[in-house]
């Protein structure tokens, strides 16, 4: 059972003034506090930007054509020299090319095709499946 003594009388205190009859201190944040927060909000932005570079350079070599589908594209259009491999270059900067008249009509994303024997090289436009010229290299 309890181990009370009953043969000593009960006292009832009133409260003191101790901490507890005083209104509670508002808790402030500490620099450390706010530190820490600050480093883990810019680590998830840093990450966040940097999975979106990574998923978004995946997309685009995932949906960029292959050779052999460009030039399944471009065969019905036009007759390709079938004793040599072209050479497939994609336009990026359309400023290094803009004084050539070849590349007068390119916008980024056109595909080069160059056949060195046969001297000719095709521009060709994925995105709306067209030649948009084609010519015979000097």
């Amino acid at each position: 059972m309890n181990n009370q003594n009953f043969n000593q009388p009960l006292v009832l205190r009133p409260k003191s003034f101790g901490e507890e009859n005083f209104p509670k201190k508002k808790r402030r944040f500490s620099f450390k506090k706010i530190f820490i927060w600050v480093i883990v909000l810019i680590s998830i932005y840093f990450l966040v930007v940097f999975g979106l570079q990574i998923f978004n350079a995946y997309q685009t070599k995932s949906n960029a054509p292959t050779t052999e589908q460009i030039l399944n594209a471009i065969r019905g259009e036009i007759i390709l020299p079938t004793n040599e491999e072209p050479v497939i270059k994609t336009v990026t900067n359309l400023e290094e090319v803009k004084y050539q008249p070849f590349f007068m009509n390119a916008e980024v994303g056109d595909q080069v095709i160059i056949y060195s024997v046969a001297k000719k090289a095709i521009l060709f436009r994925p995105s709306t499946n067209k030649i948009i010229e084609a010519s015979n290299l000097q």
